[in-house]
């Protein structure tokens, strides 16, 4: 039983990231924000970003939605210029230079929406 268990818990260490089950966040469209962080890496990968591509789909891993930014300062989109509108989106940032484009990073996974407008006219009505 023991080794069974040690077993399982070898297989956990070697299945990659991007099979967990993601539990996708409702946001709201005009006020969230996709936000990355990103620092040069260790040399043979140390190469210097140019820019990011903020990719985002319907799909998980198909990215029909690709907005580039360049320079490596900003590391955040309003999620409204990321995509066309409400529903469920999967997105995942890579970063480039001249030479290249990046692995894609972790997918974040979540559902935007609209806050409806506020009722108006509330009264007490007797009768």
């Amino acid at each position: 039983m023991k080794s069974l268990l040690v077993m399982f818990l070898a297989l956990l260490i070697f299945i990659p990231s991007y099979l967990y089950a993601q539990t996708a966040i409702v946001v709201d469209i005009n006020k969230a924000k996709l936000v990355w962080n990103w620092s040069l890496g260790l040399p043979p990968n140390d190469g210097i970003a140019d820019g990011y591509n903020v990719k985002c789909g319907s799909v998980s891993g198909i990215y029909t939605q690709v907005t580039p930014l360049t320079g490596n300062v900003v590391k955040e989109l309003p999620v409204r210029q990321a995509i066309p509108g409400v529903g469920t989106w999967f997105c995942a940032v890579t970063a480039f230079n001249t030479i290249g484009e990046s692995v894609p990073s972790n997918e974040v996974t979540f559902i935007a929406g609209i806050i409806p407008v506020a009722p108006s006219n509330l009264m007490i009505q007797v009768q």
